[in-house]
C-alpha cells in the first residue's frame, strides 16, 4: 500500500465530476489497489473519510472508517455532542444517496483533507439511504444517520465536485484551534442555530447544485 498525495483546495481537479465506474473497474486490481491506498492515506492523515476525486482519480468511489482506538483519542465530551463513534473500513462505488423519509436538518461541523487548517459548520441531513457498490460489485443498501450521514454527505458531495466550505458562512469558517473553542460544546440543534444567526451570505460554485 502507498499514501497517495492528497488535491488541496484551489486545485480544479477538485471541481470535476467523478464518473460512474463499470463493473470490470470495480473488480480491476487497479481500483482494488486504489482502495487500499486509499485507507492507507486516510488513517494516515488523520481523516474519518476520503473521495477518489481528492487523491487525484475521478471516480464515483469514497471510503469511510475510524478505528476503536484512533475514536478513543478523541476528547470525551466532542464524542458525545457529535455522536461520533467506530466505523468500520466502508466502500462506497457509484453511491446514490437520498434522503430518507424522517430527515431532518442536522448542523455538522466539518473539516477536510482537501482544505486542511480550517473547520466550519454545515447543514446535513440526519438520516440518508445509501444504495452503492462494494469493492466486489455487491449492491449495498444502508440507512445511516447523524455523524456517519454527516460523513457520507461530505464525501458523496466530492464526487459532484463540491467542498463543504461551499456550504459554510465565511464568518464561520475557522481555524482549527478556534473552530474546537467555539463549535466542540454545541449539540447539532445549537449548530443550525449558529449558522441560521450568521448574516454573511454564501453560494454554491456556478453551476453546482445544492
Amino acid at each position: 500500500m502507498a499514501i497517495l498525495p492528497i488535491l488541496i483546495y484551489g486545485d480544479s481537479r477538485l471541481r470535476q465530476p467523478a464518473r460512474v465506474l463499470t463493473p470490470d473497474e470495480i473488480r480491476s486490481t487497479d481500483i482494488h489497489r486504489l482502495i487500499d491506498d486509499m485507507f492507507e492515506t486516510m488513517e494516515s492523515s488523520g481523516g474519518c473519510g476520503l473521495a477518489a476525486a481528492q487523491v487525484g482519480y475521478p471516480y464515483q468511489l469514497f471510503i469511510a472508517g475510524l478505528a476503536d482506538d484512533v475514536c478513543e483519542r478523541i476528547p470525551e465530551a466532542r464524542r458525545q455532542v457529535r455522536g461520533i463513534r467506530p466505523i468500520p473500513q466502508s466502500v462506497f462505488i457509484n453511491a446514490i444517496v437520498r434522503d430518507a423519509s424522517d430527515a431532518t436538518d442536522y448542523g455538522s461541523v466539518e473539516g477536510c483533507l482537501s482544505k486542511p487548517g480550517v473547520m466550519g459548520p454545515v447543514i446535513r441531513k440526519s438520516h440518508v439511504t445509501v444504495r452503492s457498490q462494494d469493492q466486489y460489485g455487491a449492491t449495498q443498501i444502508e440507512d445511516r444517520t447523524d455523524w456517519f450521514a454527516c460523513i457520507i454527505q461530505h464525501e458523496h458531495d466530492h464526487g459532484r465536485g463540491v467542498l463543504y466550505t461551499d456550504h459554510v458562512r465565511p464568518d464561520l469558517l475557522l481555524p482549527i484551534s478556534e473552530a474546537r473553542a467555539k463549535y466542540d460544546h454545541l449539540n447539532s440543534q445549537e449548530i443550525l442555530d449558529l449558522i441560521a444567526a450568521s448574516s454573511a451570505p454564501h453560494t454554491l460554485p456556478s453551476g453546482l447544485a445544492p
